[in-house]
């Protein structure tokens, strides 16, 4: 099976999709800090994003071990990367 190839964040920063990310808008400081209120507010955003699962894809494909992507922190990114494999 062929897997897609892992964009460099800055590949993946200026795809035009990135365009319609809701963090855009938003502090990024939330999606890396490390208290419990940062991070439901980070996944808060992240719910109502339209490229959600791009971005949770991409953290996941890229190995990004810090912050939350697509919703989801690092170590709930691991538990999805295992359930794949």
């Amino acid at each position: 099976m062929n897997r897609p190839q892992v964009q460099t964040i800055m590949q993946f920063a200026l795809d035009p999709l990135w365009e319609d990310a809701t963090c855009q808008y938003t502090d990024p400081e939330i999606f890396f800090a490390l208290d419990l209120g940062s991070q439901v507010q980070a996944k808060e955003v992240c719910d109502s994003c339209p490229i959600r699962m791009q971005c949770l894809d991409y953290a996941i494909q890229a190995k990004i071990e810090y912050g939350i992507f697509g919703g989801f922190t690092p170590e709930e990114r691991n538990k999805i990367k295992k359930t794949l494999h």
